[in-house]
Protein backbone atom coordinates (compact mmCIF):
# COMPACT_ATOMS: atom_id res chain seq x y z
CA UNK A 1 0.00 0.00 0.00
CA UNK A 2 2.85 2.37 0.94
CA UNK A 3 4.38 1.68 -2.71
CA UNK A 4 1.20 2.65 -4.32
CA UNK A 5 1.05 5.92 -2.77
CA UNK A 6 4.51 6.44 -3.35
CA UNK A 7 4.20 5.55 -7.00
CA UNK A 8 0.92 8.15 -7.33
CA UNK A 9 2.93 10.93 -5.36
CA UNK A 10 6.17 10.55 -8.13
CA UNK A 11 3.41 10.81 -10.82
CA UNK A 12 2.59 14.22 -9.65
CA UNK A 13 5.84 15.60 -9.71
CA UNK A 14 5.94 15.55 -13.62
CA UNK A 15 4.23 18.52 -15.29
CA UNK A 16 2.46 16.77 -18.37
CA UNK A 17 0.71 13.99 -15.57
CA UNK A 18 -0.03 17.66 -13.52
CA UNK A 19 -1.51 19.29 -17.12
CA UNK A 20 -3.16 15.78 -17.71
CA UNK A 21 -5.35 16.20 -14.88
CA UNK A 22 -6.06 19.57 -14.55
CA UNK A 23 -7.81 18.91 -18.05
CA UNK A 24 -9.68 15.67 -17.37
CA UNK A 25 -10.58 16.91 -13.50
CA UNK A 26 -10.95 20.49 -13.72
CA UNK A 27 -11.37 20.99 -17.53
CA UNK A 28 -8.62 23.61 -17.77
CA UNK A 29 -7.41 24.23 -20.60
CA UNK A 30 -3.55 26.66 -22.14
CA UNK A 31 -4.00 30.05 -22.73
CA UNK A 32 -5.40 29.89 -26.82
CA UNK A 33 -7.34 26.97 -26.54
CA UNK A 34 -10.67 26.28 -26.54
CA UNK A 35 -12.77 23.56 -24.86
CA UNK A 36 -15.73 22.13 -26.01
CA UNK A 37 -17.78 19.73 -23.57
CA UNK A 38 -20.32 17.72 -25.46
CA UNK A 39 -23.18 16.97 -23.20
CA UNK A 40 -25.62 13.93 -23.31
CA UNK A 41 -25.59 11.17 -26.26
CA UNK A 42 -29.10 11.57 -27.27
CA UNK A 43 -30.20 11.96 -30.31
CA UNK A 44 -32.15 15.08 -31.02
CA UNK A 45 -35.55 14.25 -32.75
CA UNK A 46 -37.98 16.40 -34.08
CA UNK A 47 -41.31 15.26 -32.36
CA UNK A 48 -43.46 18.38 -33.59
CA UNK A 49 -44.53 19.47 -30.58
CA UNK A 50 -42.09 22.39 -30.42
CA UNK A 51 -43.66 25.67 -29.35
CA UNK A 52 -41.53 29.21 -29.26
CA UNK A 53 -41.04 29.73 -25.22
CA UNK A 54 -41.85 33.35 -25.90
CA UNK A 55 -45.18 33.08 -26.59
CA UNK A 56 -45.95 31.13 -23.38
CA UNK A 57 -44.33 33.81 -20.99
CA UNK A 58 -46.38 36.71 -19.38
CA UNK A 59 -46.12 39.97 -21.42
CA UNK A 60 -44.87 43.21 -19.40
CA UNK A 61 -42.64 41.25 -17.71
CA UNK A 62 -38.90 43.39 -17.81
CA UNK A 63 -36.36 41.73 -19.93
CA UNK A 64 -34.38 39.83 -17.74
CA UNK A 65 -36.97 38.41 -16.12
CA UNK A 66 -37.94 37.38 -19.37
CA UNK A 67 -34.76 35.76 -20.04
CA UNK A 68 -34.33 33.19 -16.83
CA UNK A 69 -37.75 32.13 -17.39
CA UNK A 70 -37.30 30.76 -21.19
CA UNK A 71 -34.17 29.60 -19.63
CA UNK A 72 -35.95 27.34 -17.05
CA UNK A 73 -38.79 26.54 -18.95
CA UNK A 74 -37.10 24.82 -22.01
CA UNK A 75 -36.88 21.54 -22.14
CA UNK A 76 -39.65 21.05 -19.24
CA UNK A 77 -40.28 17.43 -21.46
CA UNK A 78 -37.13 15.60 -21.44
Amino acid sequence: MLEKAAKELALWDDPEYVASQARARLHFVFPGERQYIVVGNDEITNTGQQTKVSEQLPIGLPWYSRLIASITSTNVNR
